[in-house]
């Protein structure tokens, strides 16, 4: 039976283009095993950058397939704009949630431009050719993410990171106001590091829409997200302001490694540098599942 708050959430006044994301005790595990990621309640609101860390196998990966509908909870719910996200059709819910997986899809012979096309798709009436309109919408998704002058290269024959930054525009291209994003500098070096997640800061500043973006680099978390979600062993150890989630401290818990902070001259904390003395790293590092 339908509940009272998605009855009311059929018809959501809020504008296209806003963003709410509620984890509602969220539990999950893969069929004939128990359950390896929650219970997790958690919320990402409008104009919110979340960086989303933790050890290989804390369930970052997972957590955000969860949140685009990709996976189905053994029980809690997800919840996008007041509505149950798997009570929208995947061709709607592609209009509010993009997302660029770790292990990008293979598209090989397509070119640039034609990728990016790809994920206009969700706005074709006719569901078969581009308009001038999603034409101009990849170009300029293109532009924003450095790609523009590989418009017509075919995918085979770019580098990881610029198959990034083409997988990326498409992301953008798709319009939609939340996006999700696993470790999207993995194939980058710094500078292009900086440029995609100051891509993705542009992207949420006018307060509507929302990102949450699985991330390695403690520093670049502390430097462009708006907060950070900190996972072990499938939970949720820390959440909240970067500066506070990630303390030099807890980090030293939970990856095993001694951090030191640096500090401005007001004391705020924007980056932690790994210790080089083997005595200061952590003696029983916790294992990730």
């Amino acid at each position: 039976m339908m509940t009272e708050r998605h009855a009311a959430a059929l018809a959501d006044p809020r504008p296209a283009g806003f963003a709410e994301l509620s984890l509602h005790d969220l539990v999950f595990g893969f069929a004939r095993n128990s359950p390896f990621l929650g219970p997790i309640s958690w919320r990402v609101g409008p104009g919110e950058f979340w960086g989303v860390l933790g050890p290989n196998g804390a369930g970052k990966s997972t957590l955000l397939k969860l949140c685009c509908g990709l996976l189905r909870p053994v029980s809690g719910e997800v919840v996008l704009n007041g509505r149950s996200l798997h009570a929208c059709p995947p061709r709607q819910r592609a209009r509010y949630v993009a997302y660029l997986p770790q292990r990008l899809p293979l598209t090989h012979e397509l070119t640039a431009l034609e990728v990016v096309l790809l994920a206009r798709y969700p706005f074709r009436a006719l569901n078969f050719f581009e308009s001038a309109a999603d034409v101009e919408a990849a170009t300029l998704a293109l532009n924003r993410t450095g790609a523009a002058a590989l418009r017509d290269r075919r995918m085979s024959t770019l580098s990881g990171g610029e198959a990034q930054r083409v997988h990326l525009a498409a992301c953008l291209a798709q319009d939609a106001p939340l996006i999700v994003l696993d470790e999207p500098t993995a194939s980058l070096d710094v500078r292009c590091q900086i440029d995609v997640l100051r891509v993705v800061q542009d992207r949420v500043a006018d307060g509507s829409g929302a990102a949450v973006v699985a991330l390695h680099d403690v520093n670049l978390a502390l430097r462009h997200c708006t907060h950070a979600l900190l996972l072990v062993g499938g939970k949720v150890a820390a959440s909240g302001a970067p500066t506070d989630a990630l303390d030099p401290e807890r980090l030293r818990h939970v990856f095993g490694v001694g951090f030191d902070p640096v500090r401005r001259g007001d004391g705020k904390v924007t980056a932690v540098v790994v210790q080089t003395d083997e005595a200061q790293t952590c003696a029983n590092p916790v294992q990730s599942d």
